[in-house]
């Protein structure tokens, strides 16, 4: 019971760790974004918008592969 227990924190570790790790990457985004529109740098925020989906991507297909 007690090596369940433990996995199970160690999971949850990991998980919490993933969401905060988007949840800064979010609000990164969001402020790079605001900053690019200031300066009015379209293409450059288009570029922004792919990568950080396709790190999302990643970072939940590492999740769902941890669990």
């Amino acid at each position: 019971f007690l090596t369940s227990v433990a996995n199970v924190k160690k999971e949850l570790d990991f998980t919490e760790k993933s969401v905060i790790l988007l949840t800064v990457m979010r609000k990164t985004t969001k402020n790079i974004k605001w900053f690019i529109n200031d300066l009015g740098l379209n293409e450059l925020d288009a570029w922004l918008a792919i990568i950080g989906g396709a790190i999302g991507l990643i970072i939940a297909v590492t999740v769902a592969i941890a669990a």
